[in-house]
């Protein structure tokens, strides 16, 4: 009968459906696996960066805080070393009375023993 003959395409038909049915089950699972990896592996990534990125804020804040003690540093340098020229040319100018008046003194001290 025509009639069982269908029936029993009609299962072929199911069996068939179901395994194409669980296939595609199966290669949604291996799509969700393959998600979930390529999440941790995002996940993993930006934590990386996030760590690179506070090292990073780490090291430009100790840079920022060494080049502020070092212009302290050579501010005072500057200070002590401006300080320091107006006393050498204070001397120098002593000095050089100083010699100017012994070459006045020696030059009248010579006059008069010529005298």
């Amino acid at each position: 009968c025509s009639l069982e003959k269908d029936v029993k395409r009609l299962q072929n038909d199911i069996k068939q459906a179901n395994k194409a049915t669980d296939k595609a089950l199966g290669r949604v699972h291996d799509i969700e696996k393959c998600l979930s990896t390529c999440k941790m592996d995002s996940d993993r990534k930006l934590l990386k960066f996030s760590q690179l990125e506070e090292e990073l804020k780490r090291e430009i804040d100790s840079w920022s805080n060494r080049l502020g003690q070092e212009t302290t540093i050579l501010k005072e340098q500057n200070s002590y070393i401006s300080s320091r020229r107006i006393s050498l040319e204070s001397d120098l100018k002593r000095v050089v009375e100083e010699l100017q008046k012994y070459k006045k003194e020696s030059i009248i001290t010579d006059e008069r023993k010529s005298a």
